[in-house]
């Protein structure tokens, strides 16, 4: 029983949390605000989290699990956040690019303080490596008029492009709930363009 309660204290303390960070946003973060909005003291607060950052992870680690499960999904298990395959397709990357919008708008709007975490730290920069490596894989026999050099440094500048552009998309979905409304639309034509479909 006394576990049960352990686990309904903790999902009380991610609601309060995630409701601080969605009310006063990231840099605004207060851990006594959180332990009011959870009904109990700071103390009790730091017994569940150690810091601010513990809880933080605790918040972001839901939607990078969700990430990279998506990865696995539009890969066929080829990929993941920690991981890139030497011989993934581009084609490949196509084919599931609107499951991977679509599941990005879904994981945007079932973990919005999450995404607005991630999007705002260096959380995206495995992402933005994981781009790298699949636009090298892809392009390398395609581009034939670019040196490796070159090709990497092309690669590079688009997968920055993708990260900075999803970053850029959460912060005006998550303040103008109207352009959410097709997130998976714009995701997928944005996705379109950058990688050249």
């Amino acid at each position: 029983m006394a576990q049960v309660l352990k686990e309904e204290v903790r999902n009380s303390i991610l609601r309060a949390a995630d409701a601080e960070i969605m009310t006063n946003g990231i840099q605004s973060i207060q851990m006594r605000r959180i332990a009011e909005g959870a009904n109990m003291t700071v103390g009790n607060l730091y017994r569940y989290y150690e810091d601010k950052e513990a809880l933080i992870n605790a918040i972001i680690k839901p939607a990078l699990h969700d990430l990279d499960e998506l990865l696995k999904r539009v890969s066929n298990s080829q990929i993941s956040l920690l991981k890139a395959s030497s011989t993934l397709n581009m084609d490949e990357v196509y084919v599931n690019l609107e499951i991977c919008a679509m599941g990005l708008a879904d994981i945007f709007n079932s973990h919005k303080s999450a995404m607005l975490l991630i999007s705002s730290t260096d959380e995206l920069k495995q992402f933005s490596i994981w781009i790298k490596q699949v636009l090298l894989t892809g392009l390398r026999y395609k581009e034939t008029e670019l040196d490796e050099i070159d090709l990497d440094f092309l690669c590079t500048l688009i997968s920055t492009s993708v990260v900075k552009g999803m970053q850029e998309c959460f912060r005006i979905a998550l303040n103008d709930p109207e352009k959410a409304k097709n997130l998976d639309k714009v995701i997928l034509k944005y996705l379109q363009i950058v990688l050249w479909k």
